[in-house]
């Protein structure tokens, strides 16, 4: 009877050991690739003062969010990642580059919750359209000879031209998601984030939402 309780025992414990290293990963890097969506309030760029110079930002838009991350496994609740995303917004685009910490907030199983926080630079280009008046001469001219009737004061003549600004300014981070195993490699994770991007007396804050597909190594 004592030796089938040992081996019971015995057998539970051998149990319990491939089941903990099935839920322990070997592997403490990733690499994704993310889509989505950006929306936020959408600025002017002033070459002299950022967005529109007077710390608004104009009318609202959204765009499209292309990106990728690698991440490192600092602990078992604790990754750093490191990230970067194209996002366009119509009449300007922008790049982001920023580092991360992800926290679980409760792991072992396949649909695991997560909170982000971190900081970067955003990267921001727009093109403006500038008229330039100009003005030959506004008093008329005299006639000079026989045959020769003068001229009257020169109208004024705009010219157009595309000026290309661009600004870069520090940027905050904060989110969170859930990672959605699909085997012992390959993961998806759904993520939201809001990025808050400061300049001089101004802040402009984009809403982030990618679908993001990994790889563990």
């Amino acid at each position: 009877m004592t030796h089938r309780f040992l081996a019971a025992l015995g057998m539970v414990a051998a149990m319990s050991g491939i089941v903990g290293a099935e839920e322990a990963s070997p592997f403490h890097n990733a690499i994704s690739f993310s889509a989505g969506l950006a929306s936020g309030s959408e600025g002017t760029l002033d070459a002299r003062r950022g967005f529109d110079g007077r710390g608004g930002f104009g009318r609202s838009s959204t765009g499209g969010v292309l990106g990728g991350t690698l991440l490192r496994d600092l602990s078992d609740r604790v990754a750093l990642e490191a990230s970067g995303a194209y996002l366009d917004r119509g009449s300007s685009h922008g790049v982001s580059a920023m580092g991360q910490l992800l926290v679980t907030l409760i792991d072992g199983g396949r649909a695991v919750p997560y909170l982000s926080a971190g900081g970067g630079v955003y990267h921001a280009s727009s093109e403006r359209l500038v008229r330039t008046p100009s003005f030959r001469d506004p008093r008329p001219r005299a006639p000079r000879g026989p045959g020769d009737h003068g001229e009257g004061p020169s109208e004024a003549n705009e010219r157009s031209r595309l000026e290309r600004l661009r600004a870069t300014d520090p940027a905050l981070s904060l989110g969170g998601g859930v990672r959605l195993d699909l085997g012992p490699r390959f993961y998806a994770r759904p993520d939201a984030r809001l990025m808050v991007v400061m300049g001089d007396g101004r802040n402009q804050t984009f809403g982030l939402f990618t679908m993001n597909v990994g790889w563990r190594f």
